[in-house]
């Protein structure tokens, strides 16, 4: 009866309430009753459709507002029953819209059901969005659906950390994946003091087949850096007898220094079997033209 009560009271009253118990003690003759109180202004609703990701992303934190709002409801259990002792209406700031009152945290879940299907769909690699589409549909449409896209990754990350995965383990997964489909295919990553990933390396067999050919000449820049972890992407490009374009390799990099691009060099070579190209077409950057040299 006592959550039957928070949910009806969080509708009717207001958009987030706070519910405190006090301890009971039959002894000295203290009644239990449970205090529900409003706590916010305004909290922000989203539905994670959020504008494109900037440059340098950053993580997003919605923050409530405490207003010391007097509004609150105090119920007492007297024998087997609980009767409301206090009530106050009253409040100090804006309600949230009955509309979007599905979409607050207290009222979303997830049945057993559609944590069996995210998992499912979280082995096949299914997008966060598919998801929530597949789940709003067997709800009835998105106009019944009280979660947002937040909720599925959320349940997504505490799935893989269940297994042991993360991003990291999933990227070399695929790169062993690859390799044992493609015996000449070659990757390489290095890592930090911490033992954090810092750098991919990947090159197809078929690019370093390509490069024994037309390897006399590479391009070489990074100035791709549309990832969501804001990393840099620095492809090795050539072009064939035709004028078409080859991929020779490509590399995944946190940062841009002399260290990093020597780790890079090495290993590239070391990937085309010691062989160095005759010149490389790249931008006036100092720090790579020194690793270069």
């Amino acid at each position: 009866m006592q959550h039957d009560l928070h949910i009806t009271t969080s509708r009717c009253i207001d958009p987030c309430i706070s519910i405190t118990s006090e301890n009971v003690d039959a002894h000295v003759g203290v009644e239990p009753c449970i205090s529900i109180a409003s706590e916010n202004v305004d909290a922000p609703i989203t539905t994670d459709e959020a504008a494109p990701v900037p440059a340098a992303r950053k993580r997003r934190c919605d923050i409530v507002d405490k207003t010391n709002c007097p509004a609150e409801m105090v119920i007492t259990k007297r024998g087997d029953v609980w009767i409301v002792t206090r009530l106050n209406l009253e409040h100090n700031h804006n309600l949230l819209a009955p509309a979007l009152s599905k979409l607050l945290r207290s009222h979303r879940y997830l049945t057993d059901q559609e944590k069996a299907m995210i998992r499912t769909f979280t082995n096949v690699n299914v997008p966060n969005r598919k998801i929530l589409a597949f789940i709003s549909f067997l709800r009835g449409g998105m106009q019944f659906t009280n979660l947002i896209k937040k909720d599925i990754s959320n349940y997504r990350t505490r799935v893989m950390r269940e297994g042991g995965q993360n991003d990291i383990t999933q990227v070399v997964k695929f790169l062993k994946e690859k390799q044992a489909e493609d015996p000449m295919f070659f990757f390489s990553f290095n890592a930090n003091e911490d033992n954090k990933v810092r750098n991919i390396f990947w090159s197809y067999g078929a690019s370093r087949s390509c490069y024994e050919e037309y390897g006399d000449v590479v391009s070489f820049d990074t100035t791709y850096q549309t990832n969501r972890y804001n990393l840099k992407f620095a492809p090795f490009v050539g072009i064939n007898g035709h004028g078409d374009n080859l991929l020779f390799a490509g590399a995944v990099l946190s940062d841009e220094t002399i260290q990093t691009f020597r780790w890079l060099f090495s290993t590239f070579r070391a990937c085309m079997s010691g062989k160095a190209p005759i010149s490389i077409v790249t931008d006036q950057d100092g720090v790579m033209r020194e690793a270069i040299e």
